[in-house]
């Protein structure tokens, strides 16, 4: 998907995107000029998406090797077979026949991987795949899990056709890049500042950066909050097209890029002792705030992911208020943001002289999100109803829509409405009152059930994402301890004058006579144990003893 995005446009052309999203034949990183347009949007996104997918097979790969050295040295409890017959649990199986003769351990096994046709025809360029070698910092460029290709940044001075218009080959190699010469602004030119919190681009920064924000986050106004790292803060200065000073002998072609594109957008700040200088066209702009708060909305849902879960069973977890509360602090701030791209989109011209009249602004930038970004956001969001009903809310209002184009409202209006409410929605569940000190859970089954963890495990994770405790939650359900019959207890004898002394009396054999009749015994171990319960039918056996 991402060498189909990344490297072929709509209708076939061959185009050359980098990973964040950046048209790399116009795009000069040397100068700090940088190009998106609407199909280098998409790049963005699937890279992100492949990024965290490989991410996620070298975690689940190490997780599994972790697994193997501690079950074969014997420091972890045994698990039982899956199935309902006499064999041994199908991991045990496994690691028995990696310690046999013919294998000779999971070092020579992996090294035996290396050798399969599926893991060879890869030039040196394109990553070695070797899971001997997985941890050797290679992921990222190079090796077992690299992140493609087609993933990288734009080369310095961008890239241009060779070979007849059938390969790409970096404009320059030597780093020093002809034209491209940067706009100067006259002084006392006015502008619009946008203050934009940014994470970033790879997945990585952003989830660094989401976690950094969380932490030194205020509500406080202005630029991007006063007690904001300066680093997560870009204030973009974007200046209307008659308003710049224009270059035409100089770069007539980097001209043609700006003419007609909303007038320009400019970024100045220090990165280390290099002072950057970063421009794009405000429709580049549009595109690459647009194109980030996507991205950064996927991390968000993948962060909160249990916290945001719909249903009756939604149970506080302790993190998820603070957790929220920031992701509502994110909200609000990016329909700030949201609020002055608008303004200043609203300042262009849409054709006054045009022959069908005059556009109105809020007819084109609804157009522009609409064929340019629906189907990002609908994966954005994965909620295709959810989707579907802003479309819905949009038409009903271009059927009512008046001449006061403030009123007007985009689809990102709505979606950053949706955002806030889910926000809102989870503080109020997960809030102080009802996130009390959990209480020790009862083992399920009666005392058979043996849950006990190694004194050593750790704590859960209180600010972290909760995909680890949900893998081991589920790791927990499908495999029971051996031990469970042989480790019941009586409960000791109640002695008398005790509180529950004091409770109405009931009768308890006629409770439990009721309950065991093979009618009900029947009904109630479908409905815990079986599809949809949280135990493997096939794990339990239920048989009416005949007797209260």
């Amino acid at each position: 998907m991402v060498k189909k995005f990344c490297r072929q446009g709509k209708n076939g052309n061959k185009i050359y995107c980098s990973g964040d999203g950046f048209d790399c034949t116009k795009t000069i990183r040397a100068k700090y000029i940088y190009a998106i347009g609407d199909e280098c949007t998409k790049c963005s996104f699937w890279c992100g998406f492949y990024e965290k997918w490989i991410d996620n097979q070298k975690k689940e790969f190490l997780k599994q090797k972790q697994k193997y050295d501690k079950e074969i040295s014997g420091s972890s409890r045994k698990k039982r077979s899956t199935s309902n017959n006499n064999y041994k649990g199908y991991d045990e199986e496994f690691y028995e026949i990696l310690k046999s003769n013919n294998v000779g351990g999971l070092d020579k096994f992996l090294q035996l991987l290396k050798e399969e046709n599926e893991c060879k025809g890869f030039k040196e360029d394109q990553g070695i795949i070797d899971f001997t070698k997985h941890d050797n910092k290679n992921n990222d460029q190079k090796g077992t899990f690299y992140r493609s290709k087609y993933c990288e940044e734009c080369p310095q001075c961008g890239v241009e056709k060779g070979n007849n218009g059938n390969e790409w080959k970096d404009k320059d190699e030597s780093g020093e890049c002809k034209g491209g010469k940067r706009y100067e602004i006259p002084e006392d030119t006015k502008y619009n500042v946008i203050p934009v919190l940014s994470f970033g681009d790879k997945r990585d920064e952003i989830k660094s950066k989401i976690g950094t924000f969380c932490n030194q986050r205020s509500d406080s106004s202005g630029d991007c909050g006063t007690n904001i790292d300066s680093s997560l803060c870009e204030k973009w200065k974007c200046y209307k097209e008659d308003d710049i000073k224009k270059h035409f002998e100089e770069d007539l072609e980097y001209h043609k890029e700006v003419k007609g594109a909303g007038g320009l957008c400019i970024l100045e700040k220090t990165n280390g002792e290099e002072k950057v200088n970063k421009q794009k066209t405000f429709n580049d702009f549009f595109y690459f705030w647009v194109g980030r708060l996507l991205n950064d909305s996927i991390e968000w849902r993948e962060k909160l992911g249990k916290c945001l879960k719909n249903g009756t069973k939604i149970k506080c977890k302790n993190g998820c208020n603070k957790n929220c509360k920031c992701y509502e602090s994110w909200v609000n701030r990016k329909r700030n943001e949201w609020h002055e791209i608008k303004k200043h989109f609203n300042t262009q011209d849409f054709g006054k002289e045009a022959l069908f009249g005059e556009f109105r602004p809020y007819y084109v930038i609804e157009t522009v999100l609409e064929d340019s970004f629906l189907e990002d956001i609908t994966k954005a969001y994965g909620d295709a109803r959810a989707i579907q009903g802003i479309k819905n809310m949009l038409e009903e209002k271009k059927k009512e829509r008046g001449a006061d184009t403030s009123k007007d409202k985009t689809i990102i209006d709505y979606l950053l409405d949706h955002e806030k409410k889910e926000a809102q929605k989870c503080t109020s569940i997960h809030n102080e009152e009802n996130c009390e000190d959990p209480k020790p859970k009862p083992a399920e089954g009666g005392a058979g059930r043996s849950e006990r963890q190694p004194e050593d495990s750790p704590p859960p994770p209180v600010e972290e994402d909760f995909e680890e405790e949900e893998e081991d939650e589920d790791e927990d359900e499908d495999h029971a301890p051996e031990e469970e019959k042989e480790e019941k207890k009586e409960e000791p004898a109640k002695k008398k004058g005790s509180s529950e002394d004091t409770t109405p009396s009931v009768d308890v054999c006629a409770i439990v006579n009721g309950a065991l009749t093979q009618e009900n015994l029947q009904a109630a171990c479908p409905t815990k144990y079986g599809p949809g319960g949280k135990e493997r039918y096939s794990q339990w056996k239920c048989i009416p003893s005949g007797k209260p």
